[in-house]
């Protein structure tokens, strides 16, 4: 078919990176027990955020048609966009993670990430920004696929 293209095994492989990086960001912050308020809440929003996008995949996986190019190049840019949200996320604590746990342990570790876990995010406000940004980006590409009436 002419100007379109099929979602490739590719999208979906996005799909679940995104959906793996969205777990791991969550198990970390899980590690140190019951945390502030915050972030129980932000574990909630991966939650709903990484449920929307197994909704998202599973639509998608049962599509045989083509998709038009700009719809795939929407999800693909909604995709990435969420990647890279979730990266910063994930790198920010991990390599905090690392310097600890190498310097003073696993349990000092579990104790800084249990008290300063918002700041080590970036604070409320970035949190609160990246929280808005994930669920822009899951709007937008449930949005592309009622656009195309798939």
């Amino acid at each position: 078919m002419s100007g379109s293209v099929a979602f490739s095994f590719g999208s979906f492989g996005d799909i679940t990176t995104v959906l793996q990086l969205a777990w791991s960001l969550k198990q970390i912050l899980l590690e140190a027990g019951r945390g502030p308020s915050e972030i129980e809440e932000l574990v909630t929003h991966i939650d709903v955020f990484t449920s929307a996008l197994q909704q998202v995949k599973g639509v998608l996986e049962g599509r045989n048609a083509d998709a038009p190019p700009a719809l795939a190049n929407g999800i693909s840019l909604a995709l990435r966009t969420c990647l890279q949200i979730l990266s910063g996320m994930h790198n920010s604590l991990e390599g905090q993670k690392k310097k600890i746990t190498g310097a003073v342990g696993r349990s000092a570790w579990l104790t800084y990430l249990a008290t300063c876990s918002w700041l080590l995010l970036g604070g409320k406000r970035k949190v609160e920004a990246a929280k808005k940004q994930l669920s822009e980006q899951v709007d937008a590409i449930t949005t592309l696929l009622a656009v195309a009436n798939w």
